[in-house]
């Protein structure tokens, strides 16, 4: 029985789609998940690895999980999300921003500029108001609901909204979804994915017996570093409520220790009794 890693793992992602050597897999996703047909199909990439973006001072760099360009120039970002995370349809915005705006074109020639697609997979569920697990979103003509630019395109993958098991799986966009939900929950490569080469790929490629020793670790600090804020939050508000009720029981305390002072009982009982220190019941004498 094998063990598979997690493709939404941020490192396990990259591996999988930002690597050289599988190319093949990146566009066999792209073409999936964009719908691509014959005629249509990517069938060549260039990769821009490590892709950064200045910032506003004293701001961090915003990095790209894989940045890739089509054999028509197409500019393609595919981010993977774990984290609920508030606002993504503006990130989303600022990144495709970024890479277009990134472009020198000849004045006024606007029309030389290269449309920029965005692709975010996202673990959880972002909008409940409609069913479909990939939604296509664009700068629309609102009244005749017409795409006014196809320019800058974004897609969303829910994964929270896939519920198909292996035997519904019909097409490439069917596995695939599969593939980046469940694949980390597999014993072994089932068998609607043996008859494509692709997928096979991609089971090997996460396999953890085939991950080195630097891999397995930078694997497992991707994972430390994606609970990290959530981790942080919990610890945060458990140590407030910790404070809240020590700082409630400190109050009643010295309430009860205060009637006391009142009835003229002995300080030793009072500090026995409540738990203050000699001190601070002397304070309220």
């Amino acid at each position: 029985m094998a063990e598979y890693l997690s493709p939404r793992n941020d490192y396990g992602f990259k591996k999988l789609f930002g690597s050289q050597e599988h190319l093949n897999l990146t566009i066999s996703f792209l073409n999936a998940i964009l719908g691509r047909t014959d005629g249509n199909l990517i069938r060549l990439i260039s990769l821009r690895q490590n892709e950064k973006f200045p910032e506003p001072a004293g701001a961090r760099r915003s990095f790209l999980d894989v940045y890739c360009v089509d054999q028509n120039d197409h500019h393609c970002i595919i981010e993977m999300q774990n984290e609920p995370q508030d606002f993504f349809f503006e990130r989303m915005i600022y990144y495709t921003s970024l890479v277009y705006s990134r472009q020198k074109p000849i004045p006024f020639q606007y029309e030389k500029l290269i449309p920029v697609i965005f692709i975010g997979v996202l673990t959880q569920k972002l909008n409940d108001n409609y069913p479909e697990v990939i939604s296509e979103h664009a700068i629309m003509n609102t009244k005749h609901n017409s795409i006014s630019s196809e320019h800058m395109i974004y897609y969303l993958v829910e994964l929270g909204k896939f519920n198909k098991n292996q035997d519904e799986l019909i097409t490439d966009v069917d596995k695939w979804l599969f593939f980046m939900k469940k694949a980390d929950s597999c014993k072994e490569i089932p068998s609607v994915f043996k008859q494509n080469i692709d997928f096979v790929t991609a089971f090997d490629v996460l396999e953890k017996m085939a991950f080195s020793e630097i891999d397995l670790f930078n694997y497992l600090a991707a994972a430390d570093a994606e609970g990290r804020e959530e981790r942080i939050e919990k610890a945060a508000i458990k140590a407030g409520i910790a404070q809240g009720i020590e700082q409630g029981a400190e109050k009643k305390a010295l309430q009860t220790a205060q009637i006391l002072v009142q009835k003229g009982i002995d300080i030793d009982i009072i500090a026995q009794s409540t738990g203050l220190s000699i001190e601070e019941i002397k304070k309220l004498l």
